[in-house]
Protein backbone atom coordinates (compact mmCIF):
# COMPACT_ATOMS: atom_id res chain seq x y z
CA UNK A 1 0.00 0.00 0.00
CA UNK A 2 2.59 2.09 0.79
CA UNK A 3 4.41 1.60 -2.77
CA UNK A 4 0.70 2.34 -3.98
CA UNK A 5 0.27 5.25 -2.19
CA UNK A 6 3.75 6.72 -3.15
CA UNK A 7 3.57 6.52 -7.09
CA UNK A 8 -0.06 7.95 -7.22
CA UNK A 9 1.48 10.98 -4.88
CA UNK A 10 4.14 11.52 -7.01
CA UNK A 11 2.24 11.28 -10.06
CA UNK A 12 -0.19 13.82 -8.59
CA UNK A 13 2.15 16.47 -7.69
CA UNK A 14 4.53 16.01 -10.93
CA UNK A 15 0.81 16.31 -13.24
CA UNK A 16 0.02 19.27 -10.47
CA UNK A 17 3.66 20.78 -11.03
CA UNK A 18 3.64 19.95 -14.69
CA UNK A 19 0.57 21.58 -15.60
CA UNK A 20 2.42 25.39 -14.73
CA UNK A 21 4.81 24.75 -17.87
CA UNK A 22 1.63 24.95 -19.98
CA UNK A 23 -0.11 28.50 -19.00
CA UNK A 24 -3.55 27.98 -20.54
CA UNK A 25 -5.58 29.79 -17.47
CA UNK A 26 -4.68 32.98 -16.51
CA UNK A 27 -4.35 31.60 -12.61
CA UNK A 28 -1.83 28.90 -12.54
CA UNK A 29 -2.85 27.81 -9.14
CA UNK A 30 -6.71 27.15 -10.21
CA UNK A 31 -5.27 25.51 -13.41
CA UNK A 32 -2.76 23.02 -11.56
CA UNK A 33 -5.98 22.16 -9.23
CA UNK A 34 -8.50 21.20 -12.10
CA UNK A 35 -5.31 18.64 -13.53
CA UNK A 36 -5.21 17.31 -10.72
CA UNK A 37 -8.83 17.21 -9.63
CA UNK A 38 -9.16 15.70 -13.67
CA UNK A 39 -6.28 13.13 -13.04
CA UNK A 40 -6.69 11.80 -9.55
CA UNK A 41 -9.55 9.40 -9.82
CA UNK A 42 -7.69 7.37 -12.43
CA UNK A 43 -4.43 7.68 -10.72
CA UNK A 44 -6.17 6.25 -7.34
CA UNK A 45 -7.67 3.70 -9.20
CA UNK A 46 -4.71 2.48 -10.66
CA UNK A 47 -2.92 2.69 -7.44
CA UNK A 48 -6.02 0.53 -6.19
CA UNK A 49 -5.30 -1.77 -8.98
CA UNK A 50 -1.51 -1.94 -8.07
CA UNK A 51 -2.82 -2.78 -4.57
CA UNK A 52 -5.03 -5.30 -5.31
CA UNK A 53 -3.51 -7.07 -7.18
CA UNK A 54 -1.47 -9.31 -4.85
CA UNK A 55 -5.16 -10.46 -3.83
CA UNK A 56 -5.57 -8.30 -0.40
CA UNK A 57 -9.07 -8.43 0.74
CA UNK A 58 -8.66 -5.23 2.86
CA UNK A 59 -11.88 -2.79 2.81
CA UNK A 60 -11.24 0.06 0.34
CA UNK A 61 -12.49 2.26 2.75
CA UNK A 62 -9.46 1.46 5.27
CA UNK A 63 -7.10 1.39 1.88
CA UNK A 64 -8.16 4.56 0.76
CA UNK A 65 -7.83 6.61 4.05
CA UNK A 66 -4.63 5.04 4.44
CA UNK A 67 -3.40 6.33 1.28
CA UNK A 68 -5.09 9.66 2.01
CA UNK A 69 -3.10 9.97 4.92
CA UNK A 70 0.11 8.72 3.37
CA UNK A 71 -0.22 11.35 0.77
CA UNK A 72 -1.22 14.16 3.35
CA UNK A 73 2.56 13.12 5.33
CA UNK A 74 4.13 13.35 1.79
CA UNK A 75 2.37 16.81 1.36
CA UNK A 76 3.40 18.05 4.75
CA UNK A 77 6.71 17.33 4.58
CA UNK A 78 8.15 17.37 0.92
CA UNK A 79 5.10 19.47 -1.00
CA UNK A 80 5.15 22.14 1.47
CA UNK A 81 8.63 22.39 2.22
CA UNK A 82 10.11 21.94 -1.04
CA UNK A 83 7.53 23.95 -3.29
CA UNK A 84 5.48 25.64 -1.72
CA UNK A 85 7.39 27.54 1.12
CA UNK A 86 9.52 28.91 -1.37
CA UNK A 87 6.27 30.48 -3.35
CA UNK A 88 5.44 32.38 -0.43
CA UNK A 89 2.78 29.70 0.60
CA UNK A 90 2.66 27.93 4.61
CA UNK A 91 1.43 24.33 5.95
CA UNK A 92 -1.57 26.43 7.53
CA UNK A 93 -2.17 28.18 3.74
CA UNK A 94 -1.66 24.53 1.63
CA UNK A 95 -4.18 22.32 4.39
CA UNK A 96 -6.48 25.50 4.62
CA UNK A 97 -7.03 25.84 1.17
CA UNK A 98 -10.67 24.65 -0.40
CA UNK A 99 -8.82 23.17 -3.33
CA UNK A 100 -6.99 20.62 -1.33
CA UNK A 101 -10.34 19.40 0.63
CA UNK A 102 -12.34 19.48 -2.32
CA UNK A 103 -9.71 17.40 -4.65
CA UNK A 104 -9.11 14.89 -1.27
CA UNK A 105 -13.03 14.41 -1.53
CA UNK A 106 -12.34 12.55 -4.94
CA UNK A 107 -10.84 10.12 -3.52
CA UNK A 108 -14.02 8.93 -1.20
Amino acid sequence: MIIASVVVWVAGVSLFLGSYAVPIMSDPDLQGNLVLTVAIVPLVALGARFYYRTGDKTHGLKVGLAMFALAAILDATITVPVFMIPNGEDHVEFFTDPGFWLISRDLD
